[in-house]
């Protein structure tokens, strides 16, 4: 199943530089003692509004892109159509930056080799998401990825349960393509696939935002333990 052509006018060293330039930031930034991080990331993990904003981008996706294909009977992409498509685009990509962002919030200093290499897969899943939207299982399989191997390392269960759902969104079209399940498209996709990766994944993925807004809104009101100074 493919949407209007988001992304379509990207270059290949365009994506490429860009690539390179998330993943340097991103691994850069997971390698900062929390004390250093930005006030963006300070933010985030102590207020529970980015985490619902996320959420909610995770949820508005596959509902303005089921109804771009509703309203788009002649496949030509116009009109209410592509807007509701690059609605359900940009909520994409709030969402996803807002993941990556509450990612590098919460982690430790990046020791080992598994949150690096988690960190950076998330950094690729966002460029994906971004170049090519309509490759609804790259960048699913690449979240799937990237937030499992962080959820492992650094025992996040909202990072765990994002990874799982999106890694059931990736199964799931696999599957379901081998299967052939539903009536192809003129491109030779299966639709039912597509729609099941993207439900399975963005709805899990905006259930664990939603549990990520719980625990940012717990750490913000926890109290704050007096340090006892040296007499």
């Amino acid at each position: 199943m493919r949407f209007g052509g988001w992304g379509s006018g990207w270059s290949g060293c365009g994506v490429t530089r860009l690539v390179a330039s998330i993943v340097c930031v991103v691994v850069e930034a997971g390698t900062r003692p929390k004390r250093e991080r930005s006030v963006i990331m300070s933010f985030a993990l102590t207020d529970s509004a980015p985490a619902r904003i996320g959420a909610a981008a995770w949820f508005v996706v596959p509902v303005a892109w089921s109804i771009s294909v509703v309203l788009d009977r002649t496949r030509e992409w116009e009109g209410l159509p592509q807007l509701f498509w690059m609605v359900g685009a940009a909520a994409l990509v709030v969402a996803g930056v807002i993941q990556l962002v509450m990612v590098l919030g919460s982690i430790r200093p990046v020791r080992d080799i598994s949150t690096r290499a988690g960190v950076a897969v998330l950094g690729l899943g966002l460029v994906a998401s971004i170049a090519a939207g309509w490759a609804i299982v790259l960048w699913v399989a690449l979240y799937a990825v990237g937030m499992l191997l962080v959820g492992r390392a650094s025992g996040s269960r909202q990072a765990s349960l994002i990874g799982v759902s999106f890694a059931m969104g990736t199964g799931a079209f696999i599957l379901l393509t081998v299967l052939e399940v539903g009536r192809p498209d003129s491109y030779g996709d299966y639709p039912v696939a597509g729609v099941t990766s993207l439900l399975m994944g963005t709805i899990g993925a905006g259930l664990g935002m939603l549990l990520w807004s719980q625990g940012s809104r717990e750490e913000s009101n926890a109290p704050i333990e007096a340090t006892a100074t040296p007499t």
